[in-house]
This record gives C-alpha cells, sequence and structure tokens, in this order.
C-alpha cells in the first residue's frame, strides 16, 4: 500500500502545495466556511486530544488547539511534508504549544494516538485505501472516540465545482502523468 500514492504524495509535496501556497488565502477563508459549525469549543472542549487528518495548512489544526485549550492537544497530520513545514511556522506564529504536527499517510502509518477525537475537514477524500484508512482511524481513537468528516458528494451533486471543471475541460487539454513524465495539476 505504498507505491500506488507516491505520485500523489510527490503532487500534494510539489505541484499541489505550489498552488495551494498562491490560493491560500481563497482556499482557508472559502473552507472555513464549511468548518466554522464544527470547529467550537462545544465540539472540541477543553482537555480533549484531538487528531486533525489532511491537516493542509493547519488552520483547522490551529483552531481546534485554541479551543482545547493548554490542557489538550490538537495534531495535525498529513502526507505532505510542505503543508507540515507551514502548519509548525502558522503554531510557533499563533504562540501554540499544545500544537503538533507530523508527516503521515493516515491509511497506515502509526497515528499517535489514542485520541477523544478525529476531524477532517476534506482530508479523508483523497485516499486510495478507504476501507484501510477508516479502520487505522478507528484504532487511533480511544473508546468511544469521534470521527467528524466533511467530504464532498459526488461532482454532479456539487454545481458549483462540476461546472467549472466541465468549462476547464473544454479549454485546457487534459495530459495524463504518463504522457509529461511529470507531476502536473491544472493550467
Amino acid at each position: 500500500m505504498g507505491d500506488e500514492n507516491d505520485v500523489i504524495v510527490e503532487a500534494w509535496n510539489t505541484v499541489l502545495f505550489e498552488k495551494f501556497c498562491r490560493f491560500k488565502h481563497l482556499l482557508t477563508t472559502g473552507l472555513s466556511a464549511h468548518s466554522d459549525n464544527l470547529l467550537t469549543p462545544e465540539l472540541h472542549p477543553a482537555g480533549t486530544k484531538v487528531l486533525d487528518v489532511g491537516c493542509g495548512f493547519g488552520d483547522s489544526t490551529v483552531r481546534i488547539a485554541k479551543n482545547v485549550g493548554p490542557g489538550g492537544s490538537a495534531v495535525g497530520v498529513d502526507c505532505a511534508e510542505n503543508f507540515i513545514k507551514a502548519c509548525e511556522k502558522e503554531a510557533q506564529k499563533e504562540g501554540l504549544s499544545n500544537a503538533s504536527f507530523f508527516v503521515g499517510d493516515a491509511q497506515k502509518d502509526d497515528l499517535r494516538g489514542p485520541y477523544d477525537q478525529v476531524f477532517a475537514r476534506f482530508g479523508t477524500m483523497f485516499f486510495s485505501f478507504p476501507g484501510a484508512a477508516m479502520n487505522n482511524l478507528r484504532k487511533s481513537l480511544k473508546p468511544g472516540g469521534e470521527l467528524t468528516m466533511i467530504v464532498w458528494r459526488k461532482r454532479e451533486d456539487n454545481p458549483w465545482l462540476h461546472a467549472a471543471e466541465l468549462c476547464v475541460k473544454e479549454i485546457v487539454p487534459v495530459v495524463s502523468h504518463e504522457e509529461t513524465n511529470q507531476v502536473h495539476c491544472g493550467p
């Protein structure tokens, strides 16, 4: 269960990271609209230990760390080392000693639990092996622990995204990784 993800992890560490950095302000503010109701002190009470799967820039991990306070902890995991480095800088800038981050594949790696909660904002949709990943997340939880995920539905159920995808496909040629032997994403 490793080689299949190598190209994906490479993309997240290179071209996707670069593009996400360019549009970070749009992504973090745009995604916060979907997660504001789930990143509250009521759902992440003081003293709670929470794993944030696919933490990206760490903005959700930082919010969780603030919610759980110094008696709790927020741990972000992402397969992309570049995102983890960005997360660590953000947590340091915020002065949070209860936020930590590590590079890992939630599908197979030790997630350093047990946790009271596992949270994922669009971090579980990209698993190549969702069954293995869900089993690993379950194993990282304490008995009675909670898993909260925000995920998109099918493309067809998200017309704002699907319509844009169809328009781009008419304009930008689709080039496979095999054709160019390079990791790429979009124009």
